[in-house]
């Protein structure tokens, strides 16, 4: 798309007014594969090394506008921004489709890992931009931004805090389901066995958790319900023996779980996309 639509996508100030990269390590992160796996980025700041230059401006493809106004440019950026420039609103005289109209301005992200995680990083944030109202993008100059850092463990704030806020994909964090969990704190949630409505649903052991880690079972009343049901099967629920000190059972289930396995989810649950788009209103 970037090359055959570059009109429909916007492109084409760009391009017209010089192809060059604009960063010095540009050569680099597209020997790597930052072309593909950060396109957002790269296909706008490393043009030249990504091979996306452009003499004109111009949609490749007659469909451009139409997949520009049902989300592509965003959702399909690979294809998208090199051949639909115009649709996608990246160049002079842009029709603008490019803007979904679903789109969340606040959330920006910042990816700090390198290489093949970034791979991992990029497409748990391509479910989240093609699956619900929201887009991760890469930061330019946001105020408010969620920077991905290794550090130690699997955490992040709930929520967004304000200016820069870490999320830590450390050793062993680096699994889809992982990601997509920390990044679904990031937007607001927090574990589903945590809800306040989880006496009915659930038993917590707390005295079979680690000391450091009885924190994570308390039960929260600003948890976000939605008024939607419990979900066993949540990319946001803790396994079993979660933390376990003992080998026992932290997380007790008190109705049938109809082949569901506790914590074991590596992608959103129907109930996980119903709330992140019921919170963040993404059917108006």
């Amino acid at each position: 798309m970037l090359s055959e639509c570059a009109q429909s996508c916007g492109l084409c100030s760009r391009f017209a007014r010089s192809c060059a990269d604009d960063h010095d390590s540009c050569a680099f992160w597209a020997s790597i594969g930052e072309c593909q796996a950060n396109p957002n980025y790269m296909l706008n700041y490393c043009q030249l090394s990504c091979s996306v230059c452009q003499s004109g401006c111009s949609d490749s493809n007659e469909n451009c506008g139409f997949w520009a106004s049902i989300g592509e440019c965003n959702a399909n950026p690979n294809y998208m921004l090199p051949n639909c420039q115009l649709s996608c609103n990246t160049c002079d005289g842009g029709t603008g489709g490019g803007n979904n109209g679903g789109d969340n301005g606040g959330a920006t992200i910042l990816t700090a890992p390198a290489g093949s995680e970034v791979g991992r990083i990029q497409s748990a944030i391509l479910e989240y931009n093609q699956r619900t109202c929201l887009r991760f993008v890469p930061r330019t100059n946001e105020r408010d931004y969620v920077h991905i850092k290794r550090l130690t463990g699997c955490n992040s704030q709930v929520g967004v805090a304000g200016g820069m806020q870490e999320l830590s994909l450390g050793n062993g964090c680096l699994g889809t389901g992982t990601i997509l969990h920390e990044l679904m704190h990031a937007v607001g949630f927090w574990h589903e066995h945590q809800r306040p409505d989880r006496d009915d649903y659930v038993t917590i052991y707390r005295e079979n958790a680690e000391s450091q880690h009885r924190h994570a079972f308390d039960k929260l009343s600003n948890s976000r319900t939605l008024g939607l049901s419990y979900d066993y099967g949540s990319i946001m629920h803790y396994e079993s023996h979660a933390f376990s000190t003992n080998g026992r059972e932290t997380i007790v289930p008190k109705r049938p779980l109809n082949g569901i396995v506790l914590g074991a989810a590596q992608d959103f649950s129907s109930l996980d996309l119903q709330k992140i788009n019921k919170l963040y209103d993404c059917n108006k």
